[in-house]
């Protein structure tokens, strides 16, 4: 997921064709304003410099910017099934019959947490891009909001799901696990 979530943000910020575009010609205008001979990057004929040498050397008709609009493609084609589809809680409005209820959803690599009725929770990725998670469900009706967020926290999106049940959540004693005491807290009344 991360290693996908880096090409969509570079495709998005720094690689997109409008600030390549900008770099290139901020770049060519800095070198022929210090009155070098380069070579025009938007231009297929002037692109062409060196070869052998470890220069740039495009494929005959490529400008440089042409050449890295080829490359963007390929990047993005090979990133669009990760990338192009909305946030989405898969599992429907309805009754379960136990707690807790595994929820599913899906959501694009861009997404790196989701929030539950907003609290942080622990959810399972199963693929790049589908996620599971297990909710205690209250006798009755519940109410859960799901919240997606990308890595600038900014929301991707959000659903909610409604989930009823008749099954009493299970009682526990005699399941709970305490694997640490805190003999010296920090805080006054904090031992236990």
């Amino acid at each position: 997921r991360a290693y996908l979530r880096a090409f969509d943000r570079l495709m998005s910020g720094p690689g997109s064709q409008s600030a390549c575009n900008q770099r290139l010609t901020d770049m060519y205008n800095l070198l022929k304003s210090e009155g070098l001979n380069v070579a025009n990057p938007f231009n297929p004929y002037e692109a062409r410099c060196g070869g052998s040498d470890g220069w740039y050397n495009p494929p005959e008709g490529l400008s440089m910017a042409g050449w890295l609009d080829v490359r963007r493609g390929i990047i993005n084609s090979a990133i669009l099934s990760y990338t192009n589809f909305a946030f989405n809680v898969t599992t429907t409005n309805g009754s379960v019959g136990s707690t807790p209820a595994t929820v599913v959803g899906v959501a694009p690599v861009r997404v790196t947490r989701i929030t539950v009725n907003d609290a942080k929770t622990s959810l399972r990725w199963t693929s790049e891009t589908a996620w599971e998670v297990n909710l205690g469900l209250k006798t009755g009706t519940n109410t859960f909001v799901f919240a997606a967020y990308d890595a600038d926290d900014n929301m991707v999106g959000s659903e909610t799901l409604v989930l009823s049940t008749t099954a009493t959540p299970s009682d526990p004693i005699g399941r709970l696990v305490i694997n640490e005491i805190m003999y010296n807290a920090a805080t006054n009344n904090g031992n236990y």
